[in-house]
């Protein structure tokens, strides 16, 4: 993992999507995902996107997954962001 690799689980999780070969994740910030987002932040092998809508975000991880057969990820808070990615 590169820069400002930590101990949390966030980063963790931002240290397996890298693995796994996700370059991007896509969406919004929310407080469920403040964690996630700060460990993002911290480091410089996954890039995050924001966009204006967490459907967007699935649309945008999708248009890049489908056509290069390579992981992307999307998030969203919980609740109704997290249902809006459905």
């Amino acid at each position: 993992m590169g820069t400002g690799s930590g101990n949390t689980v966030a980063d963790a999780v931002v240290a397996q999507l890298a693995a796994a070969g996700v370059r991007r994740v896509y969406g919004l910030i929310g407080d469920a995902v403040f964690p996630l987002a700060d460990a993002l932040a911290k480091q410089d092998d996954v890039q995050f996107i924001m966009t204006t809508h967490e459907q967007h975000g699935a649309f945008m991880a999708f248009a890049e997954a489908k056509p290069t057969g390579k992981p992307a990820a999307c998030i969203a808070s919980a609740g109704p962001g997290a249902t809006n990615l459905a």
